[in-house]
């Protein structure tokens, strides 16, 4: 998937992740975020998006938590991605079985660590994930960290995680 020419959109690019990404596509790697300054688009895509099928790839790791309206991130990335492509999608998750927590009264600073465990979450995601992601009409697969070689695990600092594999 991580060859040159592949037309790959990182949101909210990490520093590590991006330095990684690019070395492997080349002039294909693309970024984006809502406010930064250092990516190639600077938008919101609860109501944008860079452009329809132009992707091959997009990872979106950790942000979903932070957008008010997650359905519509959800279907512009799936708008973004080229016919067969894959969106790969980390959110903080909640304890095994429990369901999303997604409580839009929820302002107090306080009682979004207590429920969503930082000030600046807006939901919490559970065992209802993979159902939220296919809404917007991706296929889903999980793959945990526990499926992963150890090495790798702790080289991207990923333990724990839950990756959510999202076809077209």
């Amino acid at each position: 998937m991580l060859k040159p020419g592949t037309a790959f959109l990182h949101v909210a690019p990490e520093p590590g992740l991006r330095e990684l990404i690019a070395a492997r596509v080349g002039n294909g790697y693309e970024t984006c975020d809502i406010a930064r300054r250092d990516v190639d688009y600077r938008l919101d895509l609860q109501t944008q998006i860079v452009a329809t099928h132009k992707y091959d790839a997009i990872m979106i790791n950790h942000v979903l938590e932070h957008v008010p309206d997650d359905a519509a991130v959800l279907a512009n990335l799936r708008r973004m991605l080229k016919p067969g492509g894959l969106c790969l999608i980390t959110v903080p998750m909640r304890a095994a079985g429990l369901l999303t927590d997604d409580d839009p009264a929820v302002t107090d600073p306080a009682e979004r660590r207590r429920r969503f465990g930082q000030d600046d979450h807006l939901r919490i995601y559970g065992a209802d994930t993979a159902q939220r992601i296919e809404a917007a009409a991706f296929h889903v697969a999980i793959f945990t960290s526990e499926q992963a070689p150890a090495d790798e695990v702790a080289r991207f600092g990923m333990g724990g995680e839950t990756l959510f594999l999202a076809t077209v």
